[in-house]
């Protein structure tokens, strides 16, 4: 039987829930560098990442409009 991880996970404070990103700026980032460089498929560095590959086209859009440069 193969089970796959829970990837989101949650911190419980005083009845508040925060959710606790897999990724941080900085994974982003390289992600995007590295797909910016045209050296790499967008599916290999989804899959060297562990993110799908939709995720990564996101934050290719969100560096491109700015969105993921002010973090």
């Amino acid at each position: 039987m193969n089970c796959t991880p829970i990837v989101r996970q949650s911190l419980t404070i005083w009845r508040c829930s925060f959710y606790i990103p897999k990724f941080t700026v900085e994974d982003k980032l390289g992600a995007v560098n590295r797909y910016q460089l045209g050296i790499e498929s967008i599916n290999s560095i989804a899959k060297s990442v562990g993110t799908a590959r939709s995720n990564l086209l996101n934050w290719v859009k969100q560096y491109e409009t700015m969105e993921l440069r002010r973090l």
